[in-house]
């Protein structure tokens, strides 16, 4: 915990509040680390690791598989990609150095004059799919090496736009019943996008998280957990039940200092509310209140100027609907420790329609920010009564699934 998170009160993180990074291991110095989930089985995701002759088609740089062990991926078995583009090609080579089938491949990638490196794939299963955990290290004792292992964040922004193509040719020979259970899948009626409209994407997003290291967006902010008691309209639609705990993330967008106007955002989750590892996110910012205004974004200098607002919208079915909470009770970041316990209302309007409430969350506890800032919100851990509606939010799921595959563990 940071001194200036003690002074301000916060308390250790509470076991409900859990992350990514609850399920990996921490990045070692000079080790790139990325995870993403893939919506299907261990088995199917090895699967598509197992096909040799592919790599070309999701390894970023990789342009041809020139030769292929037959053997592969057995332990000792090749392949021989091209990497680079020519004039300015080479020729690599890709050994199998472990295998755990259905778990975990090792390769050993020797590419000059690029040196060699060690990658791991790791698959765990985990609500929503298979969580894939690749870590990459370059193991050259020279000076090739030595600027490898300091490099994380360039690799980290390559392997997270390598993590999106893998899941997204795996979830595309998934059938139909599949991907209708399966909100966080690219192929999702409601997420599907074009493949190259998606790659671009997650590749900008992928770059701009993993050169700044941290969130492309709400970089800094305050982390609070406690409780959510919805209505009744509320329930089936936001969680199975009344009452959920909940997870609140304060933040400025750009992360100017108050008072300069900037889009304060409001992340919120609604802890296990469609099943255990199943959250509920809205991800709000501020804007104003009125119908086609609602729809904008408003920079303002200080917290509690004004309430925030998804934006975008959500369809259920009732219809379309965007969500919006009260202002804070506080009018920086520094300062909202020191209001818990503290209410925020949140409410819910069709397009043009007046706000109804939904629920009222009960903030109590301040996060340590080591922790808060581990937290990884997405609009897509939603419900099946609860789609993000439009092509920005189409787009959000491959800007989302990289930008945090290539942020700091």
């Amino acid at each position: 915990m940071s001194e200036r998170s003690t002074q301000r009160g916060a308390t250790p993180r509470p076991a409900r509040l859990r992350s990514d990074e609850e399920r990996v291991a921490s990045e070692a110095p000079g080790i790139a680390h990325c995870h993403m989930v893939v919506a299907a089985t261990p088995h199917q995701v090895f699967e598509a690791l197992s096909d040799g002759s592919r790599y070309a088609e999701w390894v970023v740089g990789a342009t041809e598989i020139e030769a292929e062990d037959d053997r592969f991926p057995a332990k000792g078995a090749e392949i021989a990609p091209r990497v680079g583009v020519d004039p300015v090609s080479t020729d690599g080579t890709t050994e199998v150095t472990g295998v755990d089938e259905d778990h975990r491949l090792e390769l050993l990638a020797h590419v000059e004059p690029l040196g060699r490196a060690r990658i791991t794939f790791d698959l765990r299963p985990v609500p929503g799919g298979t969580l894939v955990v690749m870590e990459e290290e370059a193991i050259d004792d020279d000076v090739r090496g030595a600027l490898g292992r300091r490099a994380t964040r360039a690799v980290r922004a390559r392997n997270a736009e390598t993590l999106w193509r893998p899941k997204v040719l795996v979830e595309r020979d998934l059938s139909a019943p599949d991907l209708a259970r399966q909100l966080g899948s690219s192929r999702h009626p409601a997420a599907r996008v074009p493949d190259h409209l998606g790659a671009a994407t997650a590749r900008v997003f992928a770059w701009a998280s993993g050169l700044r290291n941290d969130r492309v967006f709400h970089p800094k902010g305050s982390t609070f957990s406690g409780t959510a008691r919805l209505r009744d309209e509320a329930v089936g639609l936001l969680a199975a039940r009344a009452e959920v705990e909940a997870v609140v993330r304060v933040s400025r967008g750009i992360g100017l200092p108050h008072p300069l106007p900037d889009f304060n955002g409001v992340a919120i989750r609604l802890v296990d509310a469609h099943g255990e590892g199943r959250d509920q996110d809205l991800l709000l910012v501020s804007s104003p209140r009125l119908p086609i205004a609602r729809h904008l974004l408003l920079p303002v200098p200080f917290l509690g100027w004004s309430g925030t607002g998804s934006v975008l919208p959500y369809r259920t079915p009732a219809g379309l609907v965007v969500f919006g909470a009260s202002r804070l009770g506080a009018s920086t970041l520094d300062s909202l420790g020191g209001s818990l316990p503290s209410d925020l209302e949140l409410s819910a309007a069709s397009l043009l329609g007046e706000w109804r409430q939904m629920a009222r969350l009960t903030l109590t506890e301040q996060v340590d920010e080591t922790s808060g800032d581990a937290l990884r919100f997405d609009p897509w851990h939603t419900g099946p009564d609860l789609l993000p509606a439009g092509l920005p939010n189409r787009l959000r799921l491959a800007a989302y699934a990289a930008s945090q595959a290539a942020r700091r563990p």
